[in-house]
């Protein structure tokens, strides 16, 4: 029975049974691995990587160092973005870059930097005299950041700022505008309209004041309240009160609505009183007629530093005799308007 049934299966055509093939389709395009895009060309990768390898190569070429000095302690202020500042945009960046010695002769980071603008991997450096910086809590630093495309040329404009420690009298700060303009890193125009017709006047890093997505500049508008005495020097007490507002145009003013609302923050009212050169500067601006301004003055009654005194060795207060001094300076200010 056993063979009799196999032969009838092969009678009939019949075969052994065959595993069953499954057919599994090709995976689709979405399951493949979609590899990362291309990071985008940072410039001020580049930059750094540079600045750090010329800091680098001058310490490893020096003979000896300073007790406890290493490369490490060396490039932390770098490392840190306290020198050596760089600010990307798409399709560049600006930043200061070293043009000589980048340390010290005391394995600090200080030396001659020009600021340069990297624009589609051409590089573009200022001309004329190099800043001399240094790292942050030296005699000077940087400070560089974007400012925006005043002008509309595609490429933003860049503040730089010098911060000096150590000055008699405190710390200082000024700043300005650059732009890129015919192949050539100059200071913005309107800024360089401005620092031609406002003796004094500097600037400080940007910011968006009344929101309007342009970059306003805080300023002291050219009012210094530094007093210069022949026995002490400089004492500054100098200070952006004021703003130079950014307009549509591109330029600034110093004396519209935004520009007198800012002012306002500063001083709100006149002050009761005139102990220090700030409040002579905020009754300056409220003394909006010749009367008032006068009568000003006559508040104004101090006894200035005596330099044949000082020499002399009669006793005086420096202090105060030097506060006296900054509070005449702020009266013949000159402020960009008066309120209300």
């Amino acid at each position: 029975m056993k063979r009799s049934g196999v032969l009838l299966a092969l009678a009939c055509g019949g075969h052994a049974a065959e595993p069953a093939h499954v057919m599994i389709p090709p995976p689709t395009q979405s399951a493949l691995a979609t590899p990362p895009p291309p990071k985008p060309r940072d410039a001020c990768d580049e930059i750094r990587a540079e600045q750090r390898a010329k800091i680098v190569a001058e310490f490893r070429a020096r003979a000896t160092h300073g007790e406890g000095v290493t490369e490490a302690s060396v490039l932390a202020p770098f490392e840190r973005g306290l020198v050596g500042g760089c600010a990307s945009f798409e399709g560049g960046a600006w930043a200061m870059e070293f043009s000589d010695h980048a340390l010290s002769d005391y394995d600090a980071i200080s030396g001659e930097a020009v600021l340069v603008i990297d624009v589609h991997h051409a590089r573009i450096r200022q001309s004329g005299a190099p800043m001399w910086v240094g790292a942050a809590g030296t005699f000077v630093s940087t400070k560089l950041a974007l400012a925006g495309d005043y002008d509309g040329d595609g490429v933003p404009e860049v503040f730089l700022g010098s911060y000096e420690d150590g000055v008699e009298g405190g710390h200082s700060e000024s700043g300005t505008i650059y732009t890129l303009s015919n192949g050539a890193v100059v200071t913005y125009a309107p800024i360089a309209a401005l620092e031609k017709r406002v003796p004094g006047i500097f600037f400080r890093a940007p910011r968006d004041v009344d929101g309007d997505g342009r970059m306003d500049l805080p300023t002291n508008a050219g009012v210094d309240l530094g007093a210069e005495t022949e026995c002490f020097g400089k004492s500054d007490w100098t200070t952006p009160h004021f703003l130079a507002h950014a307009l549509a145009d591109g330029t600034f003013s110093l004396d519209d609505d935004v520009a007198k609302r800012e002012a306002k923050k500063f001083c709100p009212a006149p002050p009761a009183t005139l102990d220090q050169p700030a409040d002579v500067l905020c009754a300056r601006l409220w003394a909006s007629t010749p009367a008032a301004f006068t009568a000003l003055k006559k508040r104004v009654a101090c006894v200035a530093w005596d330099c044949a005194a000082e020499i002399s060795g009669k006793p005086q207060q420096p202090g105060a005799a030097r506060a006296c001094a900054a509070r005449r300076d702020a009266i013949d200010a000159k402020p960009p308007f008066t309120l209300p």
